[in-house]
């Protein structure tokens, strides 16, 4: 590649020097300063879950600090029980009219409880929340191939 490179520059002092400030420009132009999007700030939105119906035992908090592309969440379950899976997610809109889930449903590791009946996971990645919109945690068991709701929560914006 670097003989490529001399021969198309030539291999004389005049080609190096010209090689030289063209990869100067390329890592200035590379600096992380220079980000094309601007996230914007970070917020940090909560919940407290109560189950519901049959899963009325269970209990659990939710945290969750996001920016326009990105978010981290953590969700810590209790009461349920021992050695069962849950699946869980963060979504726009409200538990009556949930909407698109909040980055993909791949990076919300299941919640397996243990012989306690507790749990806990995090969840990371591209997938931004915009603040003043509505956002909810849902906790969901699977029953005879059907997905049911255990749980759902609005996560409330902190100051």
């Amino acid at each position: 590649m670097i003989r490529s490179i001399r021969s198309f520059f030539g291999g004389s002092t005049a080609g190096r020097a010209v090689m030289v400030a063209t990869a100067a420009l390329l890592a200035t132009a590379c600096d992380d300063d220079d980000d094309p999007i601007d996230p914007g700030p970070s917020h940090t939105w909560a919940a407290e879950l109560a189950g519901e119906g049959e899963y009325e035992g269970i209990t659990g908090e939710v945290v969750v600090t996001a920016n326009t592309v990105a978010f981290s969440a953590d969700i810590e379950i209790a009461g349920a029980e021992p050695e069962t899976v849950f699946s869980w997610g963060i979504f726009a809109g409200t538990c009556d009219d949930v909407g698109n889930r909040v980055g993909a449903a791949s990076l919300y590791a299941y919640i397996e409880t243990d012989e306690n009946g507790a749990g806990a996971e995090d969840a990371e990645g591209t997938g931004g929340m915009i603040s003043g919109d509505d956002y909810i945690v849902q906790l969901t068991t699977e029953v005879e191939e059907e997905d049911v709701v255990v749980a759902c929560a609005e996560l409330v914006e902190e100051d």
